[in-house]
């Protein structure tokens, strides 16, 4: 048989049973690069150096696996890419692994199957083919193809006389001659696409040539450290990424802090640690693309944010569970705390010991600098975020003890509020900061979880809740207003593009309810808040409540500026544009 397969001489008559599974799925056309082009946001997973059982476990979860590399072959094991097989996703679809030539054709032919991405690996110096494959149903029988060993001329001389372009490629270096096979598909109709394969380019060749022809890159192989071959097709649009020599660790961070999805995946070894060459596409909904951009643009390091409806769903969020140290921000889950306390019957004039060595977490009377009350000692630490007024507060949680005080907030967290210890009090403030082993932490996940246990008032009887709100930033401006100045620049502008006047806009605003508290230190900044925006209805007006939040971690860039005034307003400006649009 040739290096070239054409699918007419090998796919017969589908089976009635197959007919209906075809007729049940996207067309062949429609998926004919959905896996790698459609941009619609979708769950994923993807593996590197995983036994059969991994995938058909993921299978079963409902993930359709469309990437293969076989990475081992003594015990097999496996690295590649899935989506949900759901929406415009889903899609029949097989793997297989281990076979000859001959079996290979045999099995995708008795299925009525086109073969998706193709690996042609050796075992004991013997071919063995590998692929995904996906229905092949609604197509000239002409449309696709796979070949094998062919130089890279050859390969672009037969795409060429097929009328076809390379949407999967890999090779092997046989006696020194690069060698590569791969899948083509007919490049007419709805499939057409520029395209171009490259061979021997270099990261910043790659680069280069994706700006200039407008592309973006689908398949990339290692030739060396600093050579690739790979496929550049149209961008239309989509945003997408690629990165080389990566750890396992890093996928996943880029993976998160793009908002992406892995599309290729190309393990290798260096040394004794695994290194990953990865293509990654957005997988973002709007929010999450606009806000991503907004933080990627504005500084380095890692960044996210997360946008919630109290009692309802999450509309927007980018590495929610990434452990950001939280400077200040965290001290609201000290006051609430007291909020709750105080709420059940604690005096607001109860004095709290303020020691001089705030730092230290045990102290005897001497160290004691003067007495305040609990309300003041919360708005200190809540307003003009003091350092002491949060340690004393620490101390005071544990009858003197800095590190029993911790223990008991924590676990108010955890057994109370329902949070994790994704959020948790490690140190005290100002003392050793980022450099704590270990620091405290929180993700965009709990600390909006804290901030929607305060508005439903799992915890807060209606004293704690207007104490909760009253003694710390809101919308009066005790304090400082940043993030209702940011909302009502959000207003007036959306204000302003439908007709409304300032003055109109500004009686909407003067209806928010708000509360949030910042934090940050050298390379660290966050913020996280509550807000309730009013809406106008046919029964007067009704109000919706959202809770937010917003990271920069490990940071040495930041032209953002404040980001409770500039983030968190850009976060809701849909939300507020909707409320406007009630009262036009």
């Amino acid at each position: 048989m040739s290096n070239f397969e054409p699918i007419a001489t090998l796919v017969g008559r589908p089976s009635r049973a197959l007919a209906c599974l075809l007729a049940a799925t996207v067309s062949a056309a429609a998926l004919a690069g959905v896996e790698r082009d459609l941009t619609v946001p979708t769950s994923h997973r993807y593996i590197s150096n995983s036994p059969e059982s991994t995938i058909d476990t993921l299978a079963d979860q409902g993930f359709r696996m469309f990437d293969i590399e076989v990475v081992g072959t003594s015990p097999m094991r496996y690295a590649g890419s899935f989506v949900k097989n759901s929406g415009p996703y889903q899609s029949g679809w097989w793997w297989t692994a281990g076979k000859t030539k001959a079996q290979f054709i045999d099995y995708y032919v008795s299925r009525g199957a086109r073969v998706l991405d193709l690996e042609i690996y050796r075992v004991d110096g013997q071919k063995r083919y590998a692929g995904t494959f996906i229905p092949y149903s609604g197509r000239g029988v002409s449309d696709w193809s796979w070949f094998e060993d062919l130089s890279f001329q050859q390969m672009l001389d037969l795409a060429t006389a097929r009328n076809s372009r390379v949407t999967d490629l890999d090779f092997e270096t046989v006696s020194g001659v690069r060698k590569f096979s791969g899948v083509m598909i007919k490049n007419t109709g709805p499939d057409f696409k520029d395209w171009v394969a490259f061979s021997n380019w270099t990261s910043d060749e790659i680069k280069q040539e994706s700006a200039t022809r407008g592309m973006r890159i689908v398949d990339i192989e290692r030739i060396s450290e600093t050579r690739f071959a790979g496929v550049l097709q149209d961008r239309e649009g989509q945003a997408q990424w690629y990165f080389t020599n990566r750890t396992w660790d890093a996928v996943q961070l880029l993976q998160d802090q793009f908002g992406s999805r892995v599309i290729d995946i190309e393990r290798h070894m260096v040394g004794n640690e695994a290194r990953f060459n990865i293509v990654l596409i957005n997988n973002s909904n709007a929010l999450e693309w606009r806000i991503g951009q907004m933080l990627r643009s504005g500084s380095d390091g890692t960044r996210g944010f997360i946008l919630k409806e109290v009692g309802g769903p999450i509309l927007g969020e980018l590495m929610p569970t990434f452990r950001t140290y939280p400077a200040s921000t965290i001290k609201v889950l000290e006051h609430y705390y007291w909020s709750r306390r105080i709420g059940i019957g604690l005096s607001p004039l109860t004095q709290v010991p303020i020691y001089t060595n705030h730092q230290s977490d045990t102290h005897v009377q001497s160290d004691v600098s003067t007495n305040q009350t609990l309300q003041l000692t919360m708005q200190q630490m809540m307003r003009p975020s003091n350092n002491q007024s949060a340690n004393a507060l620490q101390e005071f949680a544990g009858i003197g003890n800095g590190v029993t005080g911790r223990t008991n907030i924590n676990n108010f967290a955890y057994n109370t509020l329902g949070l994790t210890d994704d959020i948790k009090l490690n140190h005290k403030f100002a003392d050793g900061n980022i450099a704590n082993d270990p620091f405290n932490i929180m993700t965009m996940r709990q600390i909006a979880a804290l901030y929607e246990n305060f508005a439903d008032s799992t915890a807060l009887n209606l004293t704690g809740w207007n104490f909760f709100h009253d003694n710390m930033l809101n919308e009066t401006g005790t304090g400082g207003n940043q993030f209702g100045a940011g909302v009502r620049s959000v207003m007036l502008q959306e204000g302003g593009a439908i007709g409304m006047t300032n003055a109109e806009a500004n009686q909407v605003y003067n209806q928010v309810v708000l509360c949030w508290k910042p934090g940050n230190v050298t390379g660290y900044n966050s913020t996280a808040g509550w807000i309730r925006i009013p809406y106008k209805t046919v029964n007067g007006t009704v109000f919706k409540e959202f809770v937010l939040a917003t990271f920069q971690d490990a940071i040495t860039i930041n032209t953002l500026g404040s980001l409770s005034q500039n983030v968190l307003s850009e976060i809701l400006r849909d939300e507020l544009a909707k409320a406007l649009e009630t009262w036009n």
